[in-house]
């Protein structure tokens, strides 16, 4: 009975791994208690050679060090209130690794219907997510990424490849083939639609892991030979693509200058603002405007003032010197004249491009992406641009570095590190946006210096020494995926995402790496 129940718990959180923190909080201390149970009810030889096996595995030790660098910080934070929160959030890292080193071994059907019930949730959770981009289920949707209603999109995403790369190895042991590729198309769907470079990142490391592995081999070595040039063309032609893209969004013509016009066909004289080179599909978006003009032919087609927000709470003018570029329009009268209903309709709803519906997808993110550094570049405010403004917070996260590089600030201080230091680099960031660094490692390297961070990468590519047949192909892209998502995300800051890493870290090492420990089984192993 108790060997069901622990089982039973570990399911629960695998499925509310992409739908509900609170199935996470639930799973997780019924995993404990059934632990507890177990351990009170075992004799202690069985647990002396539990713990014992645990103790020699440094995997074990490196996840508790994780958790207990943050009780070491307590020493010198001065906000107490964030750093227990930061403790309690980061429970996990304490919780699975105790148990799933120290608990009876789960049987192989075990492990595998845990994958199932994890790859179904995650399936079923972005055709739910998919339904409301589609209009099937009625919802308030003002940015792609509201689709997303469990949890973060950057953490469904890369919930969303794990699961693919699950996916994948049934359907090289032709298992569940027909209900495998349905999920998948469902999951390859939901990244495309929602735009998440990491996302593509990390599916983009899942397809090459796949060529390379020896785990996922079903082909002779000719077709896998074909197979890994296959993709190797594929990375090197869509870098070629994104690179080719971004040649024509940023490459000016010499005269873009010359030759402006000086007044409307009404004689209102145009504003041109010829140093600033944003463009829209190809037009230059702060040249041609006769601002008089734009607000009279405004407020001729919409209820809404011209100088009031769209529904994204965007300043409405902009919006519309936005799109009337994007449509190769001029501002002014005439320009707002061509415009259509449903032009209209689009611009009111803060769409400020034809772009953002002429293209989907990735293809989408790339135009706003071009667009962030455009911006960017010609002055404007990085906050709320989700590429450009991570480098402001890099900025920040540096200075507090170097303030205490070797000991960092304390476990709760990071914010408050972070706050100083952006009114020390003097940013453009409106406070709103004065956010955490958005990388793991520099997040660590603040609040415990210079061993956080060593503790963190050893943590990540120990596994990566262990050999092949130890590591298994599941965990050794999941230790790449945390790597690099680490770069870009606190993934660590939330319970969504340390449940995931502290979960799967845990019980990956628990049954697959052994480190050729020397104690021998036991029985109830």
């Amino acid at each position: 009975m108790v060997p069901f129940l622990y089982q039973f718990g570990i399911v629960i959180v695998a499925v509310s791994l992409p739908f509900s923190n609170f199935g996470m909080s639930v799973g997780s201390f019924w995993i404990l208690g059934a632990w507890l149970i177990d351990h009170f009810s075992s004799t202690r030889k069985n647990l002396r050679y539990r713990w014992a096996k645990a103790l020699r595995n440094p995997f074990f030790w490196l996840l508790l060090l994780v958790f207990m660098i943050h009780v070491f910080g307590l020493v010198h934070t001065q906000n107490w209130s964030y750093a227990m929160r930061d403790l309690r959030i980061k429970l996990p890292l304490l919780l699975f690794p105790v148990i799933f080193f120290t608990a009876r071994p789960i049987e192989g059907n075990i492990f595998r219907r845990m994958w199932v019930f994890f790859a179904l949730a995650c399936g079923l959770a972005a055709s739910y997510c998919l339904l409301i981009h589609l209009g099937v289920i009625e919802r308030e949707v003002k940015n792609i990424r509201d689709i997303s209603i469990f949890i973060s999109h950057i953490r469904f995403s890369m919930l969303l490849v794990f699961a693919s790369a699950v996916l994948a190895v049934w359907l090289s042991r032709k298992k569940h083939i027909l209900l495998s590729l349905l999920l998948l198309v469902v999951n390859l769907s939901f990244l495309w639609v929602i735009e998440s470079l990491t996302g593509v990142v990390l599916l983009t490391l899942t397809l090459f892991l796949l060529a390379v592995s020896e785990e996922i081999d079903v082909l002779g070595k000719r077709a896998r030979r074909g197979l890994r040039a296959a993709v190797f063309l594929f990375f090197g032609l869509t870098a070629g693509w994104i690179g080719w893209q971004a040649r024509q969004y940023f490459s000016l013509p010499t005269n873009h200058a010359e030759n402006l016009e000086q007044a409307t066909p009404r004689g209102e004289s145009y504003i041109h603002h010829p140093d600033n080179t944003i463009r829209e599909n190809g037009h230059f978006v702060w040249r041609h405007i006769a601002y008089e003009e734009l607000r009279a032919g405004w407020e001729q087609r919409s209820s809404l003032s011209f100088d009031s927000l769209d529904a994204r709470n965007q300043p409405l003018s902009g919006t519309l010197i936005r799109y009337l570029a994007s449509k190769g329009l001029r501002k002014d009268l005439d320009g707002v004249q061509a415009l259509n209903k449903e032009d209209i309709r689009r611009i009111e709803q803060g769409i400020p491009t034809v772009l953002e519906f002429e293209h989907n997808g990735i293809r989408r993110r790339l135009d706003k992406l071009f667009f962030e550094i455009a911006f960017v570049s010609n002055g404007g405010n990085p906050g709320g641009n989700s590429v450009t403004q991570r480098l402001e917070f890099w900025k920040a996260a540096w200075y507090c570095i170097g303030q205490r590089p070797v000991f960092g600030h304390g476990t709760g201080d990071v914010q408050d590190c972070m706050a100083a230091s952006y009114d020390a680099i003097k940013t453009r960031l409106p406070t709103d946006y004065r956010l955490h660094p958005h990388n793991q490692y520099l997040s660590f390297w603040i609040a415990f210096g210079i061993f956080g961070v060593l503790v963190l990468a050893a943590l990540l590519f120990l596994p990566l020494g262990v050999q092949v047949p130890e590591r298994g192909f599941l965990f050794t892209l999941f230790s790449w995926m945390m790597a690099l998502s680490f770069f870009t995300e606190d993934t660590l800051e939330t319970q969504a995402g340390v449940t995931f890493f502290a979960f799967f870290a845990a019980l990956f090492a628990a049954q697959r790496l052994n480190f050729h420990s020397r104690i021998r089984s036991t029985p109830d192993d």
